[in-house]
């Protein structure tokens, strides 16, 4: 139960319960695929526990306003801390030479950016290196099609794309060794 003691939960237990679930499943080949949206979507994103007076979504339209943009960057810092707990949880799986973190490729996007836009959209690629992924710190791809992204890792997982995918203009080549 949450500090209210009315069935809620604290975010920080669950986003990191959720995260060894989903470790625990690629390391058993229970699955290969996994969508996980990390907000608590049904509370609108609010995070009393950290101070966050707004759901994610509002703080997103926060129109210059120092404490807007003040918990906005705390719940992304929040966020950022969860995904590094992932990392280094898949990091520590060893398979015989390489670690779980190798052989699986992780996004980590939004379907929109700050106001709405689909054109910059920050995105993180982790994982993949056994896969033939070549990490070079932040790239700067502007003008460069999300769905470039999922068209890369689909390849670099072997998955035959037959057509067009989505507005693809194909693999990213940056990021293939």
């Amino acid at each position: 139960p949450g500090p209210e003691g009315n069935g809620d939960y604290l975010y920080d237990d669950y986003a990191k319960m959720m995260y060894d679930l989903i470790a625990l499943a690629m390391q058993t080949d229970s699955t290969r695929v996994v969508t996980y949206v990390v907000r608590k979507e049904l509370s609108g994103g609010v995070y009393p526990e950290f101070n966050v007076s707004k759901g994610y979504h509002a703080l997103s339209h926060h129109g210059n306003e120092p404490k807007n943009l003040s918990e906005l960057a705390k719940v992304d810092a929040i966020y950022m801390k969860h995904w590094a707990y992932f990392l280094d949880r898949l990091q520590s799986v060893q398979e015989g030479d390489q670690t779980l973190l190798d052989r699986t490729l992780l996004g980590y996007s939004s379907g929109m950016g700050m106001g709405h836009s689909k054109t910059a959209l920050p995105t993180m690629l982790s994982g993949g290196r056994a896969l033939g992924v070549q990490h070079h710190g932040h790239l700067d791809l502007k003008g460069t099609r999300l769905s470039c992204l999922w068209h890369t890792m689909l390849d670099r997982c072997g998955v035959p794309i037959e057509g067009q995918f989505q507005d693809s203009t194909g693999v990213i080549k940056e990021l293939v060794a």
